[in-house]
């Protein structure tokens, strides 16, 4: 009996350790008060575009709010020509297609928003940048852990944008290597 229970003791103590070093996290920020918890991940390269005037970047990250998970997107553009604005509003989503053909979509739930504008006088390039969260049902945490990422889409206010997912991200503008497939299943954890 000793020996059984010796073997369980050592068994869970492995599985703690081994699950304590593959959650690599990497956490933005965290707050935890009397009424709120929040905590969000780093923001991750998932998408890039690389042309010689015109760049644009999609960043994810993770954010939990008091257990209720979001998808944080965001959305860098520029380019010396005319960029077109970008507005999410109630309809918006965000449509992650999985390797093994599961799809789930986040939801903007908050008010409508654009994008923000700025021009760069140095480079001589407009810059957008939208910054949103997607709501994203706790049910779908754990199909989003299972399996890499394809595709994604934003439906935004008055367009569609679809982006390929790689599974290994060089980024040629911000000098970060990252595992774009891979964010769910890395980063969920994280916040779970």
């Amino acid at each position: 009996m000793k020996k059984l229970t010796f073997l369980l003791l050592i068994t869970l103590l492995c599985t703690t350790i081994s699950q304590a070093q593959t959650k690599n996290c990497s956490i933005d920020y965290e707050e935890v008060t009397d009424s709120l918890s929040i905590k969000k991940t780093n923001n991750v390269l998932v998408y890039e575009f690389d042309r010689v005037s015109s760049t644009s970047s999609l960043f994810f990250s993770l954010i939990t709010t008091n257990g209720v998970p979001f998808l944080n997107i965001q959305y860098l553009q520029k380019s010396p020509d005319f960029i077109p604005i970008n507005c999410v509003a109630r309809k918006s989503m965000v449509s992650i297609k999985l390797v093994n053909g599961t799809t789930i979509s986040a939801h903007y739930i908050d008010e409508d928003k654009c994008d923000t504008y700025t021009y760069d006088q140095q480079g001589q390039k407009n810059i957008r940048i939208l910054d949103a969260n997607f709501y994203i049902k706790k049910e779908h945490l754990a199909l989003l852990k299972q399996s890499p990422i394809s595709l994604v889409q934003i439906r935004f206010a008055g367009s569609t944008e679809l982006f390929v997912i790689e599974s290994e991200l060089k980024s040629t503008i911000v000098d970060v290597k990252t595992s774009p497939t891979r964010f769910f299943i890395d980063n969920i954890p994280c916040i779970e």
